[in-house]
Order: structure tokens, then sequence, then C-alpha cells
């Protein structure tokens, strides 16, 4: 009775595993998304027909047979999969891959590690979905923004140009009041021109790829010359700097794409001074604290709300609008999007009036399994 009894336990069990297999070959087969298993070697598992196609072949059946150039492709999706099999960690991008008729698409992609209960990697998991039609509208947007940025450009070119001959003609031939208000216009004006070049820089550039490029560099350096940069447009606000640093010597050197570091610190030293009320200070500082760099930005200001706090770092966002600061919202998305490439993070935090900006980025070396490319 007992081994009937164990038999019939056996067959139900059996019978479940089949139906929970048919299950999930019934739920791969119908979604309209690539889905797609790989071991820890990086073979092929688990796919539906469409997927496995699109893994071996680079024929996307849900994208009106989008074929990619496998051999073009290749590298870059083997960089993808070690970074998740060496470092467990899941990666969300947007890239352009180009096609075997020579033509660029966009897909974004999701990878994340399988782990066994010792959190053991196993293999991971991919989902892959074409965005094509989704660029399409966004580069008519951008193209618009770029084009309005350049009309703009010029003309305000022309203006700082002669503001800045009529101060030097009438420098001492007039009381201090009004060369004080002459500098703020050209302070101001250029200022404009800067964010200006910044949105057609992030528009043009590389159809919204941006190359990382990795070296080691003085960030004590970097700091203070972006600082550096910016104390006279503290001065207009009489907003007073103070950078604190409590990096060692060794410390001091850091592993990161320079060029693009430099623009996520203007960017964030500019939004604290702007933002930041008359005659008060900014306080800047750095460390390094449990493998990581923290910078911390701390300013007062108007008090943010809670519906921008929610999404103060997506495209486009941007918060109360200023005299001084006409932004459209892409210097808080830049700087998340090129943190996230370093495995890095931003956040704020803030009572009331206070704030602080925080960006974390782990300390990297040239053995570190990076992302070099980064969609905006």
């Amino acid at each position: 009775m007992s081994v009937s009894r164990d038999v019939t336990r056996e067959e139900n069990l059996k019978t479940r595993l089949l139906e929970k297999n048919y299950q999930l070959n019934t739920l791969l087969e119908n979604l309209p998304l690539l889905v797609y298993m790989k071991d820890k070697n990086r073979n092929l598992v688990v796919a539906n027909n469409e997927s496995r196609n699109f893994v071996l072949n680079g024929i996307d059946s849900y994208s009106d047979g989008v074929e990619i150039d496998m051999k073009d492709a290749l590298p870059e999706v083997e960089n993808e999969d070690n970074y998740v099999l060496q470092n467990k960690k899941h990666l969300r991008k947007e890239k352009v891959v180009k096609g075997s008729d020579g033509k660029q698409h966009w897909y974004k992609i999701h990878k994340a590690p399988i782990l066994t209960s010792n959190n053991e990697i196993n293999g991971l998991v991919a989902i892959a979905k074409n965005i094509d039609a989704d660029k399409k509208l966004e580069y008519q947007r951008d193209l618009f923004l770029a084009t309005l940025s350049h009309d703009l450009k010029n003309p305000l070119q022309a203006q700082i140009s002669s503001l800045e001959m009529l101060y030097r003609e009438y420098y001492g031939k007039i009381d201090e009041g009004h060369q004080e208000v002459m500098a703020l216009i050209i302070e101001s004006a250029k200022y404009m021109k800067d964010m200006l070049c910044t949105l057609l820089k992030t528009c043009k550039q590389n159809n919204g790829i941006i190359q990382l490029i990795y070296s080691r560099f003085d960030i004590l350096s970097l700091m203070t010359k972006s600082i550096r940069e910016v104390r006279d447009l503290g001065k207009i606000k009489n907003v007073e700097i103070r950078f604190n640093s409590k990096l060692t010597e060794d410390e001091k050197l850091m592993y990161a794409d320079e060029n693009q570091l430099r623009r996520v610190i203007g960017n964030m030293l500019n939004n604290a001074i702007n933002y930041a009320f008359e005659n008060s200070v900014v306080d800047i500082s750095i460390k390094l604290e449990n493998g990581f760099y923290v910078f911390d930005f701390k300013n007062e200001s108007e008090e943010i709300s809670e519906s921008l706090k929610v999404n103060i770092f997506d495209k486009y966002v941007c918060g109360n609008p200023l005299e001084s600061n006409s932004g459209v919202g892409l210097g808080l998305y830049f700087c998340r999007k090129i943190l996230e490439a370093h495995e890095g993070t931003i956040s704020l935090d803030n009572i009331g009036t206070k704030n602080t900006f925080s960006i974390k980025i782990p300390k990297l070396d040239e053995k570190s399994a990076l992302i070099t490319e980064v969609a905006l």
C-alpha cells in the first residue's frame, strides 16, 4: 500500500512539473520580447524560437525582420555577459547595433545573473527589445532642441562680445554700481551660452552615445579646477563655496573617465550655486568610504517639492525656473547616466530648505569590468 502511494505521489509530481514546464514554454513562446538564458559559460540553454534566432543569427522577427551584423555585435555582447557573470550584477542599457545592411538599430537590454542557493553564478537571463520607433521620436525632439540651441547661441555670442567691448570702453568712467550691473549681465549671458553649448553637445554627440575612456587622474586637482571655474558665478549671488577633502595622497588617484566626471562635477556645482539662496554657503566635500568615493554638494534653496524629488534625475525634468537658469532638465539626467556607467549612484537628501546631493563611485582599477558606452 505504501509503495503504491509513493508511486502515485511521484506520478503527481511529474505531472505538475510537466504542467509547469508547459506553462513556462507557453509564456516564452508568446512573449512579444526577446527572452533567453545562458549558462555560466555563455552557452544558450533556454530560448523560444524567435529569441534563439536572434541570439544565434541576429534576426529579430519581432521587428520586421531586422538582421544584426553578428560579427560587429558579438564583442559587445561578450563584454556585457562577462560583466554580469563576473560581478553578479544586473545590467540595464540602451545600445545601438549595426544591421547587416549597414543601418543602425536601437535595443533596450536587461541582463541579470542567475545565482545558486550558495550565491554562486549559474548563468544569466536576458531580455531585449527593439526601440527604433521610440528613438525616432526622441531624435526628432533632440533635433528640434539642437537646432534651437544653435540658432540662439550665435546671436548670444554677438551680444556678449558687444557687452564686453562696452564694459572695457566705459570701465572707470561709470560708478561701481553700474560696473557691477554690466558685469552681472555679461556673466549671466556667458552662463546662458554655456548651457546652450551643453545642450547642443548632448543632442549631437555621437547620436546620443558617449564613449567612456578610463584613466588614472588626480581627483583633488579636478575638483579644485572645477570649483575655480564657478567661483565668479558664486560671487554674483554672494554665495561662498567651501571645499573639504578627507582623501590621503594615495586615495586622490582615481580611475574613471576624467572628462565626463568633470562634466558631472561642473553640473553639480552649477546647480548648487544657481539654486542656492543669495548670501548663503555651498559646502562641497569628498572622502573615500567603504570602497566608494563620496562627493557631497550641500546648499540651502527653495524647498524641493515631493513630486520633483521622485523624478528629479529623469530626462527633461528641472526645478523651478530661475532668471539665470533656464534649464531644460538634462544636467542631472546626464549625471545619473554617466555615474551609472561607473557603477555609481546619485541621490538627494533634503529637509526643508537644506539639500544634499550625494555622488558615490566605487574605487575602480584597470581590472574592473566596466561599461564603455553611455546612451543618453
